[in-house]
């Protein structure tokens, strides 16, 4: 009988067994070790750290993220631990946290691989793509013989349009993974991207067709195609997964995802539902649902989805977010305020959220609470370079153009290839009056230079459009204002008022949502994409699938414009009007719509980029539904006995040398008063503290002065009834307030000058028969408004025929205005059928042209 001693107690799993059962899946057996060791000790950062490893792994977020955050702060310089967080975040999408994460590891140790690779992924998610390149290009200094740095190589170099070098990289990367069907794909889709797409399609057909392919793998490649700006070949992934594996959720999901971005919203919803029934939960699914429903006009079930959605997932920032526009479509202020700080809770690390607020709050002229949104933004670890453009955004409407204009060029000068700071530059150089036209032109064009002409297609590309003279043309309207905005009173006419026998009209909304404005010009095209989601390359591709003959820019340099991908030149032929009465600068914009009050024969085809495409009026305006059916009040100086002369331009516009000729106009007209419109809320004492301290330094009377804060449409309009005669600001006079003020009978004068921005309102009192209030000089603008205040009489009797006369004229005449316009597009297609017909033959494909390796790219977000 043998004895036996006493059992020695078995050791804990080390570290490196611990991760050698985890790259081997047995996550139990790695459970029970973990379990152990914590027993023994409930401080131990490495078991937490490999107990959240395992959670990640079984998609238990929560779980994963509360052992991983211990682990980190026990051992904050444990780079390993570190980076576990920044994968987490990637892995849950949350790529502005995991970006963070990374940044942080690389500060204990510049050159840790694991952390170089959460980084560049980070930003190729972020879709930033020069600091994508240049992380990558890090990475591979350090690990160039591994695949996956490789790989990381080829995605940043895409990004970039740069698809030949981006080949070589991903071909380097196959030959160390030579059966990759990733890899495999990221050659197709370069091939596809420099213009062989049959090359390609003969790359994808063995992947579509393999008979061991997985659902997960055909899900796989689909999303892989996705982000790589390939929507309709994605498509095919989804779609051969869905035939072969009909309840497989990730490939409905992604198939309704997919078919709604090429704007299928009904085919996606079909989708979409199915994935609910078999998961009501699928947060995912509701939440494209609310979109597809939106897109669709049927808000009701719009808002039944997101409700669906929140309730399967309260936190769910996207969600809450969409939720919080409709409210405020509802004209429910306060609780889209509320959901909106909701999703700021439910994901502190979406800037788009807090960017959401601060416009929301923006709009409605509460300055210091935007403000302070973007602080705790960056209390949050949004980037500063994510704040800045809003931040100067915020200073544009406040009104100070300086400052606006300073912090855009402080973001050039850390970020010389920033083309939204190029931007926002050239918006603020048309409100300084110290700048020639010759001057501010020339800035345009250098931003073509710069960040656009590189993208065009090759000389030898051409359109496969049929060159057809009299057949039914596409046109194509592009705008993020198809909304309650300035643009939307001047391109709702133009729509309501197209012959859809001769053109065939497409719109394409680069906007969240919409509202009454949005449904009713939905009602007037043919088709209605949503474009906002879109990457430039796809919306090239929707565009040109679309086959659009004509494409009309509406945006110019302001917010949500897409030149970028104008830059690409989507259409045979593209046009801009509208968004700003100036040249684009752009290359590939062929023509700009305008009139030959705004741009006389002869005086302004210097400053721009384009040719000039006269018609009757460039501007054709309908007034606001709130305004329709107030009357026209009686003069207010006959029962006042004195002129109140008004401004309701952006106080931005409003510089020294206009405040200096108001006050020469006050002091020559004793009894006159000057009522301003600040744009800001009532107790916005920064605002009003600084029109106070200007006018007081240009020699305004300031006790003649009279302060209007933002008020509702209806209020604004009747606001009008106070005031006698409107006066316009320069260089950057009025448009949309001008042809409020003559829709209530208010006459504005105006000062002139060399350049169409300079010509707005010249445009507008020309077109309605009183060129006499335009001004050549200020010492015409003076004589005009005291000429005026000298005349009660005639001043009363011009104002009780204004409206009808702006009524009668090319202004309000939408038919009229849009018959000359189709008119003029049709000889311009015509001398494009002409031109096509004489060049050699199209080929197949779009080449995508190889970018000067000196040139970097960052997209527009």
């Amino acid at each position: 009988m043998s004895r036996v001693g006493p059992q020695k107690a078995a050791l804990p799993a080390s570290a490196t067994t611990l991760q050698a059962w985890i790259d081997e899946g047995r996550l139990e057996q790695a459970q029970e070790a973990i379990v152990q060791r914590l027993q023994a000790d409930v401080n131990d950062a490495e078991a937490l750290f490999y107990r959240g490893v395992c959670s990640m792994l079984r998609g238990q977020w929560d779980l994963a993220y509360a052992d991983l955050n211990t682990a980190w702060h026990l051992k904050p310089k444990d780079a390993r631990f570190i980076n576990a967080m920044a994968g987490l975040a990637l892995m849950q999408g949350e790529y502005l946290q995991a970006l963070e994460q990374a940044r942080k590891a690389l500060e204990a140790k510049p050159t840790n691989v694991p952390a170089l690779h959460n980084q560049a992924t980070a930003l190729l998610r972020l879709e930033r793509w020069p600091e994508a390149l240049e992380a990558a290009l890090t990475l591979v200094e350090q690990d160039r013989d591994s695949s996956a740095s490789r790989r990381t190589m080829g995605a940043a170099l895409r990004g970039m349009g740069r698809m030949a070098e981006a080949l070589t990289w991903f071909e380097a990367a196959q030959t160390l993974l030579p059966d990759s069907p990733a890899l495999r794909l990221d050659i197709a889709l370069c091939v596809f991207h420099m213009g062989d797409r049959t090359a390609a399609q003969a790359m994808v057909s063995p992947l579509l067709e393999a008979e061991d392919a997985t659902a997960q793998g055909l899900a796989e490649l689909g999303i892989q195609a996705q982000g790589a700006f390939a929507p309709v070949m994605a498509l095919a992934f989804f779609r051969q997964g869905h035939a072969r594996f009909p309840t497989d959720l990730t490939l409905l999901v992604n198939l309704g995802i997919t078919v709604q971005a090429l704007g299928n919203p009904g085919e996606a919803l079909y989708y979409l539902q199915q994935a609910t029934v078999l998961d009501e939960k699928c947060e995912t699914a509701w939440y494209h649902a609310a979109l597809s429903h939106q897109a669709l006009r049927d808000k009701a079930a719009m808002e039944e989805c997101l409700k669906q959605c929140i309730a399967a997932a309260p936190r769910h920032a996207k969600a809450l977010a969409t939720l919080a526009g409709l409210r405020k479509d509802q004209g429910k202020p306060d609780e889209a305020r509320q959901l909106l700080r909701d999703a700021i809770a439910g994901d502190p690390y979406w800037e788009q959220a807090y960017l959401n607020l601060a416009a929301f709050l923006q709009e409605a002229g509460d300055y210091d609470e935007a403000g302070a949104v973007l602080d705790d933004a960056q209390a949050h670890d949004v980037p500063e370079v994510v704040l800045r453009h809003p931040r100067a955004s915020l200073l544009l409407k406040r009104g100070d153009i300086s400052g606006a204009n300073a912090l855009f060029r402080d973001i050039l000068q850390s970020e010389p290839e920033n083309p939204d700071a190029m931007s926002g530059v050239l918006f603020c150089s048309n409100y300084d009056p110290e700048l020639t036209p010759e001057q501010i032109a020339e800035a345009y064009k250098s931003w073509d230079r710069r960040f656009i002409r590189w993208r065009a297609p090759p000389a030898d590309f051409r359109f496969n459009n049929k060159p057809a003279a009299r057949r039914r043309i596409k046109l194509g309207y592009v705008s993020g204002d198809f909304r309650q905005h300035s643009v939307a009173f001047f391109s709702e006419p133009l729509l309501a008022h197209h012959d859809h026998e001769q053109f065939e009209v497409y719109c394409y909304a680069n906007q969240k949502g919409g509202d009454p404005i949005t449904q009713r010009m939905m009602g007037m095209a043919d088709h209605w994409r949503w474009t906002l989601d879109l990457s430039d390359e796809a919306l090239v591709e929707m565009i040109r699938l679309d086959g659009i003959d004509i494409l009309i820019d509406l945006s110019n340099h302001t917010a949500f414009h897409r030149l970028y991908m104008f830059g690409r030149k989507a259409a045979p032929i593209q046009m801009t009007t509208l968004g700003m009465p100036t040249t684009t600068g752009l290359s590939a914009i062929d023509w700009r719509i305008t009139d030959a009050f705004m741009d006389p024969p002869g005086l302004t085809e210097h400053l721009h980029s384009e040719k000039l495409l006269r018609i009757v009026s460039g501007w054709c305006y309908k007034t606001s539904h709130e305004a329709e059916n107030l009357p026209v009040s009686e003069l207010p100086a006959l029962k006042n006995g004195h002129i109140t002369f008004a401004s309701f331009n952006a106080f931005g516009k409003i510089n020294p040398k206009v405040f200096k000729l108001w006050g020469q106009l006050l002091k020559a007209i004793p009894d006159a008063e000057l009522f301003l419109a600040t744009g800001g809320k009532e107790d916005d004492t920064v605002l009003n503290d600084r029109i106070r301290k200007t006018c007081r330094a240009c020699g305004v009377p300031w006790k003649r002065v009279r302060l209007m804060p933002r008020k509702p449409f209806k209020e604004y309009f009747l606001a009008h009834n106070e005031v006698d005669i409107v006066l316009d600001a320069f260089p950057y006079t009025g448009a949309t307030v001008t042809a409020h003020a003559l829709w209530m009978g208010v006459p504005v004068i105006t000062l002139s000058g060399p350049s169409p921005i300079h010509r707005s309102a010249t445009s507008m009192m020309s077109t309605v028969g009183h060129p006499g209030f335009v001004a050549h000089t200020q010492e015409e603008y003076l004589a005009i408004a005291q000429r005026w205040a000298a005349d009660i009489p005639a001043l009363a009797a011009l104002r009780a025929g204004l409206r009808g006369k702006v009524q009668a004229s090319p202004l309000m005449d939408g038919a009229t205005v849009t018959r000359d316009l189709e008119k003029k597009l049709r000889q311009v297609w015509r001398d494009w059928c002409r031109e096509s017909k004489a060049l050699p033959a199209p080929k197949n494909g779009i080449k995508q042209p190889k970018t000067p390796k000196h040139t970097k790219e960052t997209h527009h977000e």
